[in-house]
C-alpha cells in the first residue's frame, strides 16, 4: 500500500514539474494570434493585419493581443502590468520581433487600424528608408513608451481640470 502511494506521489511530482516547465516556456515567443478571430485587448476590435498587430505575456502568463502597436502601448500604460516580453511585427516582413529591439516610425502616412500611426522594423536601415519615403520620426521602444505615458498623464490632468 505504501509502495502504491509513493509511486502515485512520484507520478504526481513528475506531472507538476512538466506542467510547471510548460507554463514557463509558453512565453518564450509571442502569443499566437488567430487573425480575423482574436479580439484586441484594448479596443475589442478583431485583429486582422499582422504587420500592425502586437502582443505580450504578463509575468503570470496571461496573453495580451492588440490590433495596433499603439494600442499595446496604450493598454500597458493604462494597466501597468508586469510583462515578460513585448512583441511587434516587422512592417515589411510581418515577422515577429522583440519590441524592445525594434525601431519605430511614429506619425508616418501609414494608416494603422486604430490610427496610432506607429509601425515597427527589425533594422534601423529599414526604418530610415521608411522615414525617407513616408515621413514620420524614428523612435525606440522607450521613446514610444514615454509618448504614451505622457498622453495618459495629459488625459488625467485634463480630467482633473474639468472636475474643478
Amino acid at each position: 500500500m505504501k509502495k502504491n502511494f509513493l509511486i502515485q506521489l512520484f507520478i504526481l511530482a513528475i506531472v507538476l514539474v512538466v506542467v510547471g516547465c510548460t507554463s514557463q516556456t509558453q512565453n518564450d515567443g509571442p502569443p499566437d494570434i488567430v487573425y480575423g478571430e482574436d479580439i484586441c485587448d484594448e479596443c475589442n476590435m478583431i485583429i486582422s493585419e499582422p504587420r500592425f498587430s502586437a502582443a505580450y505575456y504578463t509575468v503570470s502568463n496571461e496573453a495580451r493581443r492588440f490590433d495596433d502597436i499603439g494600442n499595446m502601448f496604450l493598454y500597458h500604460v493604462k494597466n501597468m502590468e508586469e510583462v515578460t516580453t513585448f512583441w511587434v511585427h516587422d512592417f515589411n516582413t510581418e515577422a515577429w520581433i522583440d519590441a524592445a529591439e525594434a525601431y519605430y516610425v511614429v506619425d508616418s502616412v501609414v494608416v494603422t487600424p486604430m490610427a496610432h500611426g506607429i509601425v515597427a522594423f527589425s533594422s534601423k536601415d529599414a526604418a530610415d528608408t521608411h522615414v525617407n519615403e513616408h515621413g514620420g520620426s524614428l523612435k525606440q521602444f522607450s521613446d514610444v513608451q514615454a509618448i504614451y505615458a505622457g498622453r495618459i498623464e495629459n488625459m488625467n490632468m485634463g480630467g482633473q481640470q474639468h472636475e474643478h
